[in-house]
């Protein structure tokens, strides 16, 4: 039996007598189907010329035209509900469903109070050295220092002069030179070989022969100063193979230049020289 549409169903291969009918309707009723209206149904048998059953409906469906007999079947109403049957096994899980959207964040909660101070970390490596810093200002100047007095020789020979006689062709014996401070230099004026000195006094002329020489006359000596010939206040005359003035002095300015002047004899001797100068 086949329902074909909406209260009517179709007997395929075989056809029903009327008396089966009645147990199909009560087979259909409520009592048998528990998912049915709880209300009371009427169903229409559709019986043909051999009282067989060829089709059932439920009103407003009405039985096919080749019908010759219906026959009106009523449904009793619902019977008690029969207890429940034992659960079926758990069906598999289903697939994970999609993530929900992101919670807001709440806001921050206050700051909890600051725990105590931990103890002091090893000290850690020296850095590199930063830049020189720009120069300070300059200080202010010291106080003058005391003049200074110790006192100090100027010397000079006639070794190292003797050679620039000889290239100039000037003689030796009975003129007179004026003699640069060390022996560096000679000349027959004193501007070419004056030596500048600092301030201060100079005192203790000397003069002694070399090599053995001696005389009584002839041989004096003096010291000029700024280009003076007349070098008459530092003075000494040649008595043996040596002399000396150590009672006259002549003061000096920063910047005056002295040389020695010589009055040679006969032989010419060589000779050494000093004075002191006391600042």
């Amino acid at each position: 039996m086949k329902k074909v549409s909406k209260g009517l169903w179709r007997l395929e291969g075989r056809f029903l007598h009327a008396a089966f009918v009645l147990a199909l309707a009560a087979a259909m009723s409520p009592a048998y189907n528990a998912a049915a209206q709880p209300a009371p149904t009427t169903l229409i048998a559709c019986l043909d010329s051999f009282h067989r059953v060829t089709a059932i409906v439920e009103p407003p469906a009405r039985c096919p035209i080749n019908t010759q007999q219906q026959i009106a079947l009523a449904t009793g109403g619902s019977g008690p509900s029969g207890s429940s049957g034992p659960s079926g096994p758990s069906g598999p899980s289903g697939p994970s469903g999609p993530s929900g959207p992101s919670a807001l964040s709440g806001s921050s909660g206050p700051s909890g109070p600051s725990g105590p101070a931990g103890g002091a970390g090893p000290s850690g490596p020296s850095g590199p050295s930063g830049a020189s810093g720009p120069s300070g200002p300059s200080g202010p100047s010291g106080p003058s220092g005391s003049a200074a007095t110790a006192s100090f020789y100027v010397v000079g020979d006639t070794q190292l002069g003797q050679g620039v006689l000889a290239l100039f062709e000037i003689p030796l014996s009975n003129t007179t030179l004026y003699w640069a401070v060390s022996g560096a230099g000679v000349d027959q004026i004193p501007d070419d070989v004056s030596i500048p000195m600092p301030a201060g006094t100079l005192s203790n002329l000397t003069v002694t022969f070399q090599s053995g020489g001696s005389a009584t006359s002839g041989y004096s000596f003096g010291i000029c100063k700024n280009y003076d010939t007349t070098c008459g206040t530092v003075t000494c005359t040649m008595n043996g193979s040596s002399c000396s003035d150590s009672t006259h002095t002549l003061t000096l300015n920063a910047g005056d230049v002295i040389a020695l002047k010589s009055v040679e004899g006969s032989p010419f001797y060589d000779f050494g020289w000093s004075v002191q100068i006391t600042p």
